[in-house]
């Protein structure tokens, strides 16, 4: 049997460096047992970041061989290193090279960038065909560019290759970013949960009182009767209690107030990664909601408009960069509120169905119990259980209907779909202006517009904003 060989394919900015150490140490450890071995290679390109961590917890920890694959000639190939990563570099190619195990895969030129990606991403797919398993360090999010960690984890996927996937984030904002969206989503299911029990239990009182009345009425009752109606109503009041709890509940855990502050906050920081990556600072905005945001989230987005000033007086800005970043923010903003339409459409169409069949139902049950008046009238009775069961009808008919216009009331269906429609109408208009633009101020006036949005759309309330003003686009 040949050595086992596992590769590493991850990012080079690692914010959770420790979290990513223990994941790796545990990865590499799953996959020997899994194999029945102890010895392996380490396949890396030796990229910093997950690379270099891997190489070092492989060589330090396992005694495995360290398998170099470069996809240039290593002077070119130093050209994407800081100096003061070029020294731990060096300590890893001197150590391939003293095992014969660096390769020059040569997969792409470097003269330009585009050929640069290309050779990385021929140079990822080498490692995942040369080796056994895979260690993925990635963050769960499309490529940058050509050659990322996603695309390489998309190749893997598509080749059934065995391989861990281990969650990374790189930067603070991601991490945070991260955090409050997993928040979120629990406090929303949560709140939907208790107010979707409290009103189904509300309707169950409804029915049972509707029973008790329109079905177990009668001037002869039984033992047996009687107690089938009492069991009823101490059912129905045991359900009317735990409705006032769930009430009272919910009042204290204000759940509602924290998933919206969840999700500003993770909103507020999807956009903030997008315009940090373009080097675009956040616009000056004077909010009347100053305090929306506590110490924490304030003192990230404080840091990362200063990271951004810094850095745009480093480097020159990059338009085309720039554009990309904020075509791939419009672009995921128009995919999810197509998606939010065609999910939320059928709902919305559906409980208008439910309203318009249950309303019909109760004009006909009104019609059958003014049939049956009429019959009494002419001294013509209709079996009992049949009469009961229209005045029952007539009773629990508009609970249901009440039922359903609150829940249709509390989801919104239709507001959504027609707020979706509104986003995606106004993302478009930025891709086109995205398109036009070729000046840095035009650029950052489109992505401000585009944060402003979003901030407005997931306030949840009125607010006063005044952008700085730019060129008209």
């Amino acid at each position: 049997m040949s050595r086992l060989k596992i590769g590493i394919s991850g990012h080079r900015k690692l914010y959770d460096h420790e979290k990513v150490t223990q994941d790796i140490r545990a990865a590499i450890k799953t996959i020997l047992v899994e194999s029945g071995t102890t010895e392996f290679d380490a396949v890396t390109a030796l990229a910093s970041g997950a690379d270099t961590l891997f190489a070092e917890i492989a060589y330090s920890e396992f005694n495995a061989k360290i398998h170099v694959i470069l996809p240039f000639d290593q002077s070119a190939y130093e050209q994407d290193f800081d100096e003061a990563i070029l020294s731990e570099f060096h300590k890893w190619i001197n150590i391939a090279k003293g095992t014969g195990t660096l390769t020059i895969h040569k997969a792409g030129s470097p003269n330009n960038q585009e050929a640069r990606n290309n050779g990385y991403l021929e140079t990822g797919k080498r490692i995942c065909d040369e080796s056994d398993a895979m260690v993925v360090v990635w963050d769960k999010q499309p490529a940058d560019g050509v050659g990322g960690t996603g695309d390489i984890a998309g190749y893997l996927a598509n080749n059934n290759k065995k391989h861990i996937v281990i969650q990374a984030f790189r930067s603070e904002v991601q991490k945070v970013k991260n955090e409050f969206d997993d928040r979120a989503t629990a406090q929303k299911r949560e709140y939907y949960l208790m107010w979707l029990v409290g009103l189904s239990l509300s309707l169950a009182s409804a029915v049972l009182f509707s029973i008790n009345i329109g079905i177990l009425n009668t001037e002869n009752p039984s033992e047996e009767y009687l107690l089938i109606k009492a069991s009823i109503t101490a059912l129905e009041m045991m359900f009317l209690l735990t409705v006032v709890i769930i009430i009272f509940k919910m009042k204290r855990m204000k759940l509602k107030q924290e998933f919206l502050y969840s999700r500003r906050v993770a909103e507020r920081l999807r956009v903030l990664e997008k315009l940090t990556a373009a080097r675009i600072a956040e616009p000056d905005i004077e909010d009347v909601s100053n305090k929306d945001f506590d110490s924490k989230i304030n003192s990230i987005l404080s840091n990362e408009k200063n990271r951004v000033l810094n850095a745009k007086r480093k480097d020159p800005f990059q338009p085309e960069f720039a554009k990309k970043k904020l075509r791939d923010l419009c672009n995921e903003q128009i995919s999810y509120h197509e998606k939010r339409i065609s999910t939320e459409g059928v709902k919305h169409h559906k409980i208008e169905h439910f309203l318009n069949t249950t309303l019909i139902a109760f004009l006909i049950a009104l019609l059958m119990l003014l049939a049956v008046e009429i019959c009494h009238c002419i001294h013509f009775h209709l079996p009992v259980f049949i009469e009961k069961l229209i005045v029952f009808l007539c009773m629990i008919l508009p609970v249901i209907y009440a039922f359903l216009e609150a829940l249709s009331f509390f989801h919104e269906w239709g507001k959504h779909t027609e707020d979706s429609k509104s986003m995606i109408v106004f993302f478009n208009a930025m891709l086109h202006n995205i398109e036009k633009a070729d000046k840095e101020e035009e650029i950052v006036h489109i992505a401000h517009r585009v944060y402003v949005k979003m901030d407005e759309e997931t306030s949840g309330w009125k607010r006063s904003l005044i952008i700085k003003e730019g060129p008209p686009i």
